[in-house]
């Protein structure tokens, strides 16, 4: 009695294909990592985990650190964003209402092109 050989696994497409971080891709602590990694080193997928796992416990927090951080710059940068939107708002507000008491005490009137005329 003869038996088949067994032929070798063929590959999965992870153990094949490179690990990338695509655009827009989730703010977490081992994604900061990959991104330096990946300047240095090229990885398959069915390694990242693997690789994430034997970095000690003590640099994951300083890329876990890095997250407080970014969210920080990314929350004030948007509160600045919507001040200053409330600011360019103000003074369109203040703009208008100036412009209707000028028009009001007839100190000026619109000209051809809605143009004004001292």
């Amino acid at each position: 009695m003869t038996t088949k050989p067994k032929l070798p696994k063929k590959p999965s497409k992870k153990d094949t294909e490179l690990f990338v971080l695509e655009d827009g891709f989730p703010i977490t602590a081992r994604n900061l990592y990959f991104v330096e990694y990946l300047k240095m080193n090229t990885l398959l997928k069915s390694k990242a985990t693997e690789v994430w796992n034997a970095v000690p416990e003590s640099e994951q927090r300083v890329w876990k650190d890095r997250i407080s951080e970014q969210k920080e710059q990314q929350e004030s940068a948007a509160l600045e964003s919507q001040q200053a939107d409330s600011s360019d708002t103000s003074t369109a507000v203040q703009q208008r209402k100036d412009t209707e008491k000028q028009q009001e005490s007839g100190k000026f009137r619109q000209g051809p092109g809605n143009f004004q005329i001292s």
